[in-house]
């Protein structure tokens, strides 16, 4: 029950703070100072990375606690149960994790315990469902949905 209150006071916390459509062009949501698009097309990572191109945007980069929250209120609320792509790779170093395509180190972090865990060489963040959402390393082959991210027009991304 407790669990459920905090659910709807963060999605409540959120809408306040969540603008849809105002600065974003139609499909994308806003929250601080990017726009995201919830993509629940399967591609797998790099296919992903490279959609997200297409609208000058990327893979998101989960900055602080704020925005991880908010992602992760999104796709527990409309991700119908499916993991999502997020931007961060250890493809070119073991245990080196970082955001592309800025190549920017992780500051802040949600790993689910016991992750990133490599397991048969697994590259590629996502948001996984079977964690409620917290950081899991996957295969970058598999196919799944995933999130665009691109700066508000007018606002820079620091």
């Amino acid at each position: 029950m407790e669990v459920k209150i905090l659910l709807i006071v963060v999605q409540f916390l959120l809408s306040l703070s969540t603008e849809v459509d105002c600065e974003c062009s139609g499909g994308w949501i806003s929250h601080g100072s990017s726009c995201y698009l919830f993509v629940h097309q399967n591609r797998h990572w790099t296919a992903a990375e490279d959609y997200c191109r297409n609208f000058h945007a990327y893979l998101t980069n989960i900055g602080d606690y704020f925005e991880n929250q908010f992602l992760r209120t999104h796709v527990n609320l409309y991700g119908n149960g499916a993991d999502f792509w997020v931007g961060a790779t250890d493809a070119m170093v073991e245990g080196g994790w970082r955001w592309m395509p800025g190549f920017d180190p992780i500051g802040y972090d949600d790993w689910y315990p016991g992750q990133p865990n490599d397991d048969y060489n697994q590259d590629c963040m996502q948001l996984c469902h079977e964690f409620h959402y917290h950081w899991d390393d996957d295969h970058c082959e598999e196919s799944k949905p995933f999130i665009c991210e691109k700066s508000i027009p007018g606002e820079v991304i620091g």
